[in-house]
């Protein structure tokens, strides 16, 4: 339980420290056409969703987006 707890604050953390980075970045060269882009997304949470449980907590993603608007 304590390994679980630790791994969804830490994907918090993670998610919020790249949403703050996000507004900083500039479009840049890149390998992958929008469309590999988006494909590759779908299989990666695809994948991520087989592996681990996701939450659908609708209390604890309004706390993520409040972290998020503080910045």
């Amino acid at each position: 339980m304590l390994k679980r707890t630790s791994f969804v604050l830490l994907i918090l953390f993670t998610t919020a420290t790249l949403a703050a980075q996000s507004k900083k970045l500039r479009p840049g060269f890149n390998l992958f056409s929008k469309e590999q882009d988006i494909q590759l997304g779908k299989e990666s949470a695809a994948e991520v969703e087989k592996k681990m449980k996701v939450l659908d907590n609708p209390e604890l993603q309004a706390y993520v987006r409040g972290c998020l608007k503080i910045r």
